[in-house]
């Protein structure tokens, strides 16, 4: 019989630059780069091969979202709202966390008068930028 062909290893997943180690006090940052009346601000705050953290400030709801290569993850610092899944509303507040794997759609929705302040990470497509 013909030798069986030979195994052919998967391609390497991109990767992203390599960034720093950073340290941030959300409280500092937040005391100086509050949002007001504005609709929304998002601040990259690190960004290293696969994994990007943003702090995301929001006064109006975000658009449904789809990560098809990467895993999602929020940690509500301050505000009210919910994650709506499949049309589905869960509340959130302050403390909350949410770990979304990828394909999963979604959306934030903001509830109250203060803005939604959550810490975004996504995992598994490559950072555009090193910090």
């Amino acid at each position: 019989p013909p030798p069986a062909p030979e195994p052919v290893a998967p391609a390497a997943a991109p990767v992203g630059p390599r960034g720093q180690p950073q340290l941030l006090s959300v409280v500092d940052f937040l005391e100086k780069e509050l949002i007001k009346n504005e609709p929304r601000k998002e601040t990259l705050i690190s960004c290293s091969g696969n994994t990007r953290t943003t702090l995301t400030q929001m006064n109006q709801d975000q658009a449904t979202r789809i990560y098809d290569g990467a895993e999602v993850s929020y940690y509500v610092i301050a505000g009210e709202g919910a994650v709506r899944i499949d049309g589905r509303d869960t509340p959130i507040a302050a403390g909350a966390f949410m770990a979304l794997p990828r394909g999963t759609g979604h959306a934030l929705v903001k509830r109250g008068r203060r803005p939604l302040i959550v810490v975004a990470t996504l995992s598994g497509e490559p950072c555009e930028q090193a910090k």
